[in-house]
């Protein structure tokens, strides 16, 4: 199995697809990407999933401004202990749902220029994250988002969560045009957030078509 990783020739500069570039690599504990070319990526979704072992990830140069996919990014980076994304330019992405699901060792998450303005689902964003005791999203942009299903789902460790700025007018259960319950609304939305002592809500719009089941099962 694949331990270590040379990409420094690597030309990316007219790549346009990523996913899944790494999914699997489960033996790989280091990881530099800061010199690709990614001006022309879309699509980075189930780009690091399952990289399991990965302890080091520098991703400080990518350049994300074209992207659209990032769900399920970072699903299963069990080992990270640290990510900074706050260069990131999410300007684009319209999917960041499972991003940074179980990723169970994260303790800090630096999400501080995330532009969420065209997010449209954020299902399981940050479930079971957790070792994740800190979340700041005060700039969360959530107007055009649909689905929050799980988001916060097992993120045992977080103690305070202000939501006060999120807009959940767009928050439903279905799809447009559809019969089939796709988003699930906030279905399950804060479930086994066992330590938190403070959750501002204060924000939240509760319209047609939207689950609240289990929201805050095991809220203890």
């Amino acid at each position: 199995k694949l331990i270590s990783l040379n990409l420094s020739n690597l030309d990316t500069s007219s790549v346009i697809c990523m996913d899944s570039m790494f999914y699997g690599c489960s033996k790989l504990t280091s990881l530099d990407l800061s010199h690709l070319n990614t001006s022309k990526v879309k699509n980075m979704g189930y780009m690091f999933k399952d990289c399991t072992s990965l302890k080091y990830l520098n991703l400080s140069n990518l350049d994300t401004s074209s992207v659209i996919f990032m769900h399920t990014m970072f699903c299963r980076c069990s080992n990270l202990t640290s990510l900074d994304l706050s260069y990131f330019d999410t300007s684009n992405v319209e999917s960041m749902m499972f991003i940074f699901k179980d990723c169970t060792s994260l303790i800090y998450l630096n999400l501080s220029n995330f532009n969420t303005s065209s997010v449209t689902s954020m299902k399981e964003m940050f479930s079971g994250c957790s070792n994740l005791s800190l979340l700041d999203l005060s700039h969360f942009h959530t107007s055009k988002v649909k689905s929050m299903n799980s988001m916060f789902n097992g993120c045992s460790s977080l103690i305070y969560l202000n939501l006060n700025n999120f807009d959940t007018s767009s928050v439903t259960d279905k799809d447009e045009g559809s019969n089939n319950l796709l988003y699930l609304g906030m279905f399950a939305m804060f479930n086994c957030c066992t330590n938190l002592k403070y959750l501002d809500l204060s924000s939240f719009t509760i319209s047609h078509n939207q689950n609240l089941d289990y929201m805050f099962n095991n809220c203890n």
